[in-house]
């Protein structure tokens, strides 16, 4: 059995649980309430800490309920790394599609006067994590002067069809 430790730094959220055998995704939650401005990434702490064991690493993924408004960014979770979970969420429309008119700028938020922003409430699911593993062990990198021809080739993006 893999053991995951794991360190809560704020009692009022809840605490993680693995997802039914299925399903892969274990929801992380938003420790504050902000506000993400469109075309915005903003760091979002989740309050927790973990500790994976040697030889897995954790991804961070986007729910597919908050992935209509907000993409994650820069989704690894290093093993040997054991600070607060901080989800860097990329928004890129607000809940209702329209813009959201503001009577002032605050800078704590970031978002200024008819800029349209995701609402991020404390307690909301913000994204999940996925247990990988670390293959680099197993792995090396072996310099060629050329590479095995293969069908595709070097055909990149569209290169294989629509």
């Amino acid at each position: 059995m893999l053991n995951f430790e794991v360190q809560y730094l704020d009692s009022g959220l809840p605490e993680l649980v693995l997802p039914r055998s299925e399903d892969v995704g274990i929801d992380v939650y938003s420790r504050l309430d902000l506000e993400i401005p469109i075309q915005t990434s903003k760091l979002v702490p989740t309050g927790v800490c973990i500790q994976s064991p040697k030889g897995y690493w954790l991804q961070v993924q986007d729910r597919s309920s908050v992935s209509k408004y907000c993409h994650t960014l820069a989704g690894i979770i290093d093993q040997g790394y054991c600070g607060e979970i901080l989800i860097n969420m990329y928004c890129h429309l607000n809940r209702d599609g329209e813009i959201e008119h503001k009577s002032t700028s605050s800078p704590l938020f970031g978002y200024s006067v008819d800029k349209r922003c995701y609402r991020v409430k404390r307690g909301d699911k913000i994204a999940q994590l996925i247990i990988r593993r670390n293959y680099n062990g197993e792995a090396q990198f072996t310099k060629v002067n050329r590479l095995t021809p293969t069908e595709r080739g070097n055909g990149g993006f569209g290169s294989t069809g629509k």
